[in-house]
């Protein structure tokens, strides 16, 4: 098997991987939210042995634009094994603040696709110096309820927000800064 044939490969595992855990809605309001300029930034995780880079950008006074890659090493090189693109904004919900991302890629666009019908990612986020964890709610906690609007999500969590089954394995990532970014150097060269 050849590096591209791999690396495609590899991208629809991503995506398959990354739809299992998407909900029907978010929470929040995109017009309404504020952006955290705490959160800007370039941040850094090891995910099943590869890194993950997520570049979080300021789209406005509201949204947030998120650029995920996944890199992995192979031999001495790393590569991107898959890209996504997001557009997430902020919500507090019982004083606990949440994040919901819509991921936008071009399978969307196609009349019969299936994945318009999952497209956020809702997750928890607590932001201490410069580590970011992110608690995505499991899909699972859906299964038998009317779920197909922010407010009934909304309440979702406020009913189970002290649960640990509300939430899949938390996601930790590190911000890049000038005195961690030689050790990505590598991880960081993939992505230009």
């Amino acid at each position: 098997m050849n590096r591209i044939t791999t690396s495609i490969g590899l991208g629809i595992v991503m995506f398959v991987l990354m739809l299992a855990g998407c909900l029907p809605t978010y929470v929040g309001s995109p017009d309404t939210a504020k952006v955290d300029p705490d959160l800007v930034g370039v941040w850094h995780a090891k995910s099943d042995g590869d890194d993950e880079i997520w570049a979080v950008h300021k789209m406005n006074e509201r949204n947030y634009l998120v650029q995920s890659y996944r890199v992995a090493k192979t031999g001495e090189e790393y590569a991107i094994k898959s890209t996504l693109t997001w557009r997430a904004w902020l919500a507090e919900i019982e004083g606990v603040e949440f994040v919901s991302l819509e991921v936008y890629m071009p399978e969307l666009l196609l009349e019969d696709s299936k994945v318009s019908q999952t497209r956020y990612v809702v997750g928890r986020v607590d932001l201490k110096d410069d580590q970011l964890t992110i608690r995505s709610i499991d899909p699972k906690m859906l299964t038998g309820k009317e779920v197909t609007r922010p407010q009934q999500l909304e309440q979702l969590i406020k009913d189970n927000l002290k649960k640990d089954e509300l939430y899949l394995e938390a996601s930790k990532f590190t911000r890049v800064t000038a005195e961690n970014k030689a050790k990505l150097s590598g991880v960081l060269d993939a992505l230009k």
